[in-house]
């Protein structure tokens, strides 16, 4: 029965108050604006005190600050952090305003009930998009619909169990935002105690790397103290400061408070989405202290996330401009081969076809030392090729590997170049050999929007072919990366017959994707392996029919095959930039046009391009690439993570990481490990290759 307002007094039991007398009960607006009062009040608060304590710093202690920098630290830092909260409170708004008897009573109940069983239903035997990401998160998804379902069909029928789950879930959901709350204030602490900024991608990073993450802060901090300190003040807040709202939210199942309430924090909520990010621009001081102490820690952790930034300069060992540039320019003076064409060679226009291949191990290869025959395809193509054996990866990413590929240059810190802004001013491989009379096309399976491939590929040179553009009779199996490598290499080859009917030389750069999680592949494929190793397995297939096709082209003769992993299958390791775990194969397959050879010398991703274009007389503009086939070629490759910038210079690895650290490895192989890494003592520390590796780096960003 739905209680009019004459009789709603009456009707709903008076609750008991702290001191043993009753009150009455409160109207939904009052709970649902007292609610959000109250948590607004204590993060704002909160936060207020971090500010203090973080002035209180030894980094901030000894600084003064303007009267106005004073003024924004804490009216627009509380300003921010208001704006923050409103947006962050939508999932107990959410929670609140749905909270109506109508949605657990007849023929509502059935609806909800019909609609949660075919969705736990699908989740099991469909092929969701869930199932096809992540097997795991699917039964996650699987539990929690399950859950769902169960808990609503005992509120249905069981109609005395409504008011103590509405009670209970509402105390677990505030819980849960005071925890994060107070969390946050630790965290923050932390992070500018370490990095003396707020929250940036370095936070993102961390949370990718899940379990440094965790080893790190049970190593570093009184994890039981705080746990125990944080559960108790939780308590203690919920039960003296927001137990009078949670106990009677009963209520908000009567009148059309709702009405009132959806509209008004609606408006609220779009004005912090659209005032956050102008709020921002205030954060305009020449001391960079000032604008981190006004930011709010959670919206710079998502600015960070979208924006995957991280400042060379802010966080890194520079060297002066000049002296970084003169470095690089010495080297390129040693080591001639930059974009030197190979003596005595014969400018020519070959077809240049690109395989990057998803994430494809050295250790995957029988040729690397494994012994269960995974790639007979590129085992073979090894004995018939010009056979990189020591090239490294630049990165951990797919993006990582396509930015060192197509531009030639070390890796960038915090996100690869590719999901920056501005991506559409680099120098791209597409566009020299466009430059030449060629014409460029990246071929994928996927949408290429993913990880902004689209808006770089088609802002630098390059015909796009995705997802998008496969006819439903091209797509034989796809899963949520894209179609299956089979369909990816016969586009591809469709794209190669048709641009070498234009006369022209093409130049064709092909992204694979099966070898990756959920490891589906066509009906048609059969294999006893599982998982990883029917990635590779399949991957390497999938190649192997591409290569038997292809020689049969009237245009094979003359097209030379660059076959490449973006990066290994894993980057973990003892240490924190395995060697092992950025060894990947390359070869560059053309038997009309190159004589077989075995290249022993360490190189990078970003020496491909280079060195396939000195073979042909092509010239080829890059500052950091190299010919390794020329005699004054000096052995040396990059690796990157999200933070770390490697330098492999002989046998002797070096890292820049921030806070402006450097750290040394020395590489010596044995018969059990031959990427085997041993530190260097910070007082042995090679100041000559230090300096090299800087520069490099440096000089990389400051040409962006």
């Amino acid at each position: 029965m739905i209680f009019s307002k004459k009789d709603n007094s009456r009707s709903l039991p008076k609750e008991e108050g702290e001191n043993g007398s009753s009150q009455q009960p409160q109207s939904g607006t009052k709970i649902f604006t007292g609610l959000y009062l109250k948590l607004l009040t204590l993060v704002i608060v909160i936060e207020t005190i971090i500010r203090i304590v973080l002035l209180m710093d030894d980094q901030t202690a000894d600084l003064s600050f303007s009267a106005m920098e004073w003024v924004k630290i804490f009216v627009l830092g509380a300003i921010n952090n208001g704006l923050m909260f409103t947006a962050a409170y939508l999932p107990i708004a959410l929670f609140m305003l749905t909270i109506w008897k109508g949605k657990t009573q007849k023929p509502s109940s059935y609806i909800h009930l019909g609609l949660l069983a075919l969705l736990l239903l699908y989740s099991i035997f469909g092929n969701s998009v869930v199932k096809q990401y992540n097997s795991d998160a699917n039964l996650v998804a699987i539990v929690l619909i399950a859950f769902w379902l169960v808990s609503f069909a005992l509120r249905t029928y069981r109609p005395q169990l409504q008011s103590k789950w509405r009670k209970t879930s509402l105390t677990l959901l505030v819980a849960l935002y005071l925890v994060v709350i107070l969390l946050n204030a630790i965290g923050e602490y932390c992070f500018w105690d370490e990095f003396g900024v707020r929250y940036n991608f370095l936070a993102v990073d961390y949370l990718i790397y899940t379990n440094e993450l965790i080893g790190n802060v049970l190593e570093s901090y009184p994890c039981t103290a705080i746990t125990i300190g944080v559960a108790t003040v939780v308590a203690v807040i919920i039960r003296f400061g927001l137990w009078k709202e949670i106990s009677q939210v009963d209520t908000c199942q009567e009148g059309k408070w709702q009405l009132r309430c959806l509209p008004a924090y609606a408006v609220a909520l779009a004005a912090a989405i659209v005032l956050l990010p102008v709020n921002t621009r205030w954060q305009n001081s020449n001391n960079q202290y000032a604008n981190e102490l006004q930011a709010d820690g959670p919206y710079k952790f998502l600015q960070a996330f979208t924006s995957n930034k991280l400042s060379y300069h802010d966080f890194y060992t520079t060297l002066p401009a000049s002296q970084a540039r003169q470095i690089l320019s010495d080297e390129n003076k040693i080591d001639n081969s930059a974009a030197a064409p190979a003596s005595g060679a014969k400018t020519q226009h070959p077809n240049i076809v690109l395989v990057t291949m998803e994430s494809m191990s050295g250790s995957s290869l029988q040729r690397f030392g494994n012994r269960s025959h995974l790639t007979p395809t590129l085992d073979t193509l090894y004995h018939h090729s010009l056979a990189f054996d020591q090239l490294f990866a630049a990165g951990n990413r797919t993006v990582r590997g396509l930015e060192a590929l197509s531009l030639s240059l070390p890796p960038s810190p915090g996100e690869s170049r590719i999901r920056q802004e501005g991506v559409s001013r680099y120098l791209t491989a597409g566009e020299q050999l466009r430059k030449l009379g060629y014409t460029s096309t990246f071929v994928y399976g996927g949408e290429s929007s993913f990880d902004n491939m689209k808006a770089f590929f088609g802002g630098n040179g390059y015909e796009i072919v995705d997802r998008n553009c496969y006819k439903p009779s091209e797509i034989t199996f796809g899963n949520i990366w894209g179609v299956c490598d089979a369909d990816i290499y016969h586009k591809a080859m469709q794209v190669c017959t048709v641009k070498a009917g234009t006369k022209k030389p093409f130049f064709v750069h092909i992204m694979s994707v099966s070898n990756h999680r959920p490891f589906t592949f066509p009906a048609s494929y059969r294999s006893k392996r599982h998982g990883r190793d029917e990635g590779v397995e399949y991957s390497d297939h999938a190649l192997g029919q591409f290569m038997k096709e292809a020689s049969q082209q009237p245009w094979f003769a003359n097209t030379v095959f660059i076959i490449v992993a973006d990066h290994c299958a894993s980057s973990a390791g003892k240490v924190e930039l395995p060697l092992d775990k950025y060894h990947i194969p390359a070869l560059v397959y053309a038997p009309h046009l190159i004589k077989p050879q075995l290249v022993e010398k360490v190189c990078s991703q970003i020496d491909l391009l280079p060195t396939v274009c000195a073979l042909f007389g092509l010239p080829y503009q890059t500052a950091y690439g190299r010919n390794v086939l020329t005699a004054a070629y000096q052995p040396r490759a990059y690796a990157a993570t999200y933070e770390r910038m490697a330098y492999l210079k002989g046998n002797l690895l070096t890292i820049l990481s921030p806070v402006r650290k450097c750290d040394q490895f020395n590489w010596i192989p044995t018969r059990k490990e031959p990427y085997a890494l041993r530190p260097v003592t910070p007082l042995k520390i090679n100041k000559n290759e230090e300096s090299e590796t800087i520069a490099m780096y440096q000089t990389a960003e400051d040409a962006k």
